[in-house]
């Protein structure tokens, strides 16, 4: 049992609110305050199934390193939100590539990368290449392998009358 939440635009959390995330289970919760209106990271694992080695925080992203309780097998588990700001785009694909490069276990990452891969990942079209293929690049330099998401095609709306959705969550 894993939670990993982005944007929760929260500074911390009660108890009783993450008691009501893991139904009861003990598990061990760990969070990234968000700043002002903006980000936010909960990450929470079940210490019946995983122990915690180790936690890191950055700037776009949290990062645990877990162990599983019966098997002994161990990987990375990275919970990440990106900048909405083009001027901070750089800064945040420079920490995920040095967070990958230095991970030397499997890994499984999820987050709001509010970044697209594609021009097809945006209803409008109107996509700015640059950073998409700075993403994309980032993507297939690192070997990083995107798990097939069902549901919506997109994950996220501007919600207007003609709205512009995208698929920043990955």
């Amino acid at each position: 049992h894993f939670i990993c939440l982005q944007e929760t635009i929260k500074d911390s959390f009660r108890p009783r609110e993450l008691n009501s995330f893991s139904r009861g289970l003990d598990f061990a919760w760990s969070w990234i305050a968000s700043n002002g209106h903006s980000g936010g990271l909960l990450m929470g694992v079940d210490k019946e199934i995983v122990t915690v080695l180790k936690e890191e925080k950055g700037v776009f992203r949290h990062f645990l390193d877990l162990k599983n309780n019966s098997y002994s097998f161990q990987w990375c588990h990275f919970n990440v939100y990106g900048p909405v700001q083009d001027n901070r785009k750089a800064e945040f694909l420079q920490e995920l590539a040095e967070l990958i490069s230095n991970c030397h276990l499997p890994f499984i990452m999820g987050g709001d990368f509010n970044m697209v891969r594609r021009v097809e990942d945006k209803s409008s079209g109107n996509v700015d290449v640059r950073w998409m293929q700075a993403f994309k690049d980032l993507i297939d330099n690192l070997a990083i392998k995107e798990l097939h998401r069902s549901g919506s095609r997109y994950t996220w709306s501007n919600k207007q009358v003609m709205p512009v959705q995208s698929v920043l969550d990955r």
